[in-house]
């Protein structure tokens, strides 16, 4: 250790801070937290307004004031005369002097299999396990693959982009609204990250200094804030870094005068638009023709096939995936495999349904082997364990392990919607409905959310509000679709049923596979209407069948 570096703090697994060679015995969890959100800041700095809202993000402000003098003040007895050696203690923000502090998450990328602060989650501080959650997908606490250096025409033999997102903001204002950039930039890696097609990482360009060796991305991110009052006006910007093309160019006034969870919710619907954008932008449009370039579109586009509404295509997606061979073992790859038996189950496609199950059920132990902690993968899992496998318990272990993960995905909310949906808790499907549609508003499979919506108004009674989302879904299918998706017809065609609109309901009806349409003649219920999860949805549209005299 150098001479100057009297401490080494160890952040690669389970946490642990020495001077000189011998342990320092940190108990406080939040004090573990506060040096550990130091270490890993900009310059090792963070104004006493940002550590209050991260580490005490339920409290009110004079009570996280209070809260984060004690735990200074346990640092304070713990290392006693060695405090000031450590910390620099100011009235607006608070150093760590990584000048005498060897950190090794700074030092060298996580090896395999080892975690960034094993154990040390804090349930109920939203701001701090968001700020976890990104650094553990963050590419400087990945096994980075390599990455060009500045001036070299080689391609990486990576099979992830590179991301660099900026923080081109100014420090001066004060309280909430001051976290806004940093929780965009957070939202955003963490989305790119978990995409599995992207490294992400967060740079600070300090005022007046370099930013250190030169490495370059294959996609620049700039993140610029002005804030006013309550509110922050974030413009994200994203170029190319081999030729300056604009990959991406979006804007969002961000108010903070709802609390904390508005202003999450705010942060994470902006940040997964933004996400979905670039990755269209860099995954559909590379500069390139070449083999890695055009093996990155293909998987992107897979994912568009399987919600193509086009027999061909969700059956050309499964020979896509066959295709993919550098993401063979990639558990979010996996994951989507898994995912894509939903549609290739459908008799109608001419797949031998046992095969399918059977080549989901291996896809699916293999994308849970292989990224347990990916929140799309848990979320994508989830919904084939409710739907083709019909194992709700096992569904809702995975859902709820995927909220663990602080997960922004918009398969996260739909999945999640679709389970309180089957049970009945419909206030709360709902909510995560709305926030499913608003993330994924750019998505060309977005008319799947909005029939998210139809469902839930339908069962609920709410029949005008469930027409009106059902033909929005009908509008936003794909114009070259070959026909409508069968939740929107079987739901839409109930609710107009039930509300009397039996014309328009029977021509809805009509659209439906025959043998669907005559199991409505039954008292009981059966395939193909028994493939939908729950009693209560089947009852409803055999009742509408009965109903319209399908």
């Amino acid at each position: 250790m150098d001479a100057e570096r009297q401490f080494k703090l160890g952040l690669i697994g389970v946490f642990r801070l020495e001077h000189q060679g011998r342990e320092v015995a940190v108990s406080s969890r939040k004090a573990r937290a506060l040096l550990a959100v130091l270490a890993l800041a900009p310059h090792g700095e963070r104004s006493r307004v940002w550590l209050q809202d991260t580490l005490w993000s339920r409290s009110e402000r004079s009570e996280a004031q209070g809260s984060l003098r004690r735990e200074l003040s346990s640092i304070r007895q713990v290392l006693g005369d060695l405090t000031e050696a450590l910390l620099e203690v100011g009235r607006e923000a608070i150093r760590l002097r990584l000048e005498r502090c060897e950190v090794d998450a700074l030092e060298r990328p996580i090896p395999s299999g080892s975690t960034l602060l094993e154990g040390l989650d804090l349930p109920g501080a939203e701001g701090f396990e968001d700020w976890l959650r990104a650094e553990r997908l963050s590419e400087r606490h990945s096994a980075a693959a390599p990455v060009r250096t500045a001036g070299s025409s080689t391609v990486s033999p990576a099979t992830h982009l590179l991301v660099t997102l900026h923080l081109d903001i100014d420090r001066t204002p004060s309280g909430p609204v001051a976290l806004v950039p940093d929780m965009v930039a957070q939202a955003i890696a963490a989305g790119l990250s978990e995409s599995g097609f992207v490294r992400a990482s967060i740079v600070e360009r300090p005022q007046g200094r370099p930013v250190g060796p030169a490495i370059a991305p294959d996609i620049e991110l700039h993140i610029r804030a002005t804030a006013a009052g309550d509110a922050s006006w974030v413009v994200v910007v994203a170029h190319r870094f081999s030729d300056g093309a604009l990959l991406m160019s979006r804007q969002d006034g961000i108010s903070t005068s709802g609390g904390w969870a508005a202003t999450n919710g705010r942060v994470g619907t902006f940040a997964g638009q933004c996400v979905d954008q670039l990755l269209r932008e860099a995954l559909l449009r590379p500069p390139r023709q070449d083999e890695l370039h055009m093996t990155r579109r293909a998987a992107f586009a897979a994912v568009e096939q399987m919600f193509s509404l086009n027999p061909a295509d969700v059956i050309r997606s499964r020979d896509t995936w066959a295709s993919v061979r550098e993401y063979r073992e990639n558990g979010i790859f996996n994951a989507w495999q898994a995912y894509q038996a939903v549609f290739l189950a459908d008799p109608g496609h001419g797949y031998n349904y046992r095969l399918t199950l059977e080549e989901c059920r291996e896809n699916l132990n293999r994308a849970l082997a292989e990224e347990p902690y990916n929140g799309l993968v848990l979320s994508l899992c989830a919904h084939v364990e409710a739907f083709l496998f019909r194992d709700f318990s096992t569904a809702w272990d995975l859902i709820d392990r995927a909220g663990l993960t602080g997960t922004r995905h918009v398969m996260y909310y739909d999945a999640l919607s679709l389970l309180r949906f089957y049970s009945g808790r419909y206030d709360e499907a709902r909510e995560s409905a709305t926030t499913a549609l608003l993330t994924g508003r750019n998505l060309s499979y977005r008319y799947a959310f909005a029939t998210t919506l139809l469902m839930i108004e339908g069962l609920a009674g709410n029949h005008q509000a469930a027409i009106a989302h059902g033909r929005r879904a009908l509008q936003l299918e794909p114009a070259n679709r070959q026909l409508s998706y069968p939740p929107i017809l079987r739901y839409l065609g109930a609710t107009l049923a039930h509300a009397g609109q039996v014309d328009e309901a029977r021509a809805l009806f009509g659209q439906l596979p025959e043998a669907e349409r005559l199991a409505g003649t039954s008292n009981a219920v059966e395939a193909p209407l028994d493939a939908l999860p729950s009693a209560g949805s089947a009852l409803f549209v055999k009742s509408a069948l009965r109903l319209v005299g399908v």
